[in-house]
């Protein structure tokens, strides 16, 4: 098909090219393998443009890594391969004037928006370092939700600091609104608004892409499927890989009912799982599979592999990470 070898369950979804589907793929079953095929087998073998396809990963480095794989399989000139944030910026600089902003905004960095925020703190006349802290976290809370200061203030008006929170953060927003700019998370929030909003956008945006795949799907946060279902609303070809015992990323927005719901949002979703596993033994497999069993929240799946038993694993606990690197040194 492309040159590349799948195995039985890998094959399935990379030939199921039409309406939603999910893949469920536990750690190290090849999951990239997958979707780079797909992309490869649409282009290549039904002889879809790539303009048409939209590839979304979440770091650089992934998204570098599947521009690679591809170019080594098919053709990819004007295939969209990207992180989200910055197939965000890519967007936004389309249709920026109907956002306000001119094609060439700026975009802080943390540090420029931590100057900015603690400048704008001390405006507000507030110079307390603790405040400060918890205003940045509510500033944090409200980008990732995609709240603006007056939705916020309304949803967690119970909360303390409340009020100094919306303050700064609404004279934050007007900085940014001055100086033609948008921090990392307003790339997404924007970008958001503007699918919502804007019906042309939106339609042809949606009708470009005809075949959406994202990689890590365990990842988004509720903006990000927002945006993804709105790019998806035109075709419904949306392929989405993920695994839902590798989501830790709570703690930064990621939503792990996206993947767990995923056939509540598309009911005629095919749902399909890689759980063989190349990358580890018998026995790393069975302490994983036994101890993750336990977690109710999951998609059921039990990883397996042709590999070797493998030693068996042993339990060590230190008190700082320098020690667990030596000891693992030790062991090898």
């Amino acid at each position: 098909m492309n040159g590349l070898t799948l195995n039985a369950e890998q094959q399935l979804p990379v030939n199921d090219t039409e309406g939603a589907v999910l893949v469920l793929a536990g750690a190290g079953s090849g999951k990239t393998r997958v979707l780079t095929a797909r992309i490869a087998h649409l282009v290549g073998d039904l002889g879809v443009s790539p303009s048409n396809i939209l590839a979304i990963t979440f770091t650089n480095k992934a998204a570098n890594e599947m521009k690679e794989r591809l170019g080594l399989l098919t053709e990819i000139g004007g295939m969209w391969v990207s992180t989200i944030h910055s197939m965000c910026v890519r967007i936004l600089r389309m249709y920026a004037d109907r956002r306000g902003l001119t094609e060439n905004f700026s975009i802080y960095s943390e540090q420029e928006r931590a100057a900015v925020i603690k400048q704008t703190f001390k405006e507000c006349g507030y110079d307390e370092e603790g405040l400060l802290k918890n205003v940045k976290w509510h500033i944090g809370n409200a980008k990732m939700l995609g709240l603006s200061p007056e939705e916020y203030g309304r949803r967690f008006g119970h909360e303390r600091n409340i009020e100094a929170a919306v303050k700064v953060y609404a004279g934050y927003a007007a900085h940014l609104k001055r100086n033609n700019a948008l921090d990392f998370d307003d790339l997404l929030t924007e970008a958001r608004s503007l699918l919502a909003e804007d019906g042309e956008a939106r339609e042809y945006l949606a009708g470009k892409f005809r075949y959406i795949h994202v990689d890590e799907f365990q990842d988004t946060n509720a903006v990000q499927f927002d945006i993804i279902r709105m790019l998806a609303s035109e075709h419904g070809n949306l392929f989405v890989v993920g695994d839902d015992d590798q989501s830790i990323y709570g703690w930064r927005g990621a939503e792990i009912k996206n993947i767990l719901n995923f056939e509540r949002s598309y009911p005629r979703a095919k749902v399909y799982k890689l759980q063989q596993n190349y990358r580890s033994t018998k026995a790393i497999l069975d302490l994983a599979n036994a101890s993750i069993s336990h977690n109710s929240l999951r998609k059921q799946k039990r990883l397996w592999t042709e590999n070797g038993e493998g030693a068996k694993p042993v339990w060590f606990e230190a008190e700082e990470e320098a020690a667990l690197r030596r000891a693992a040194r030790h062991r090898a």
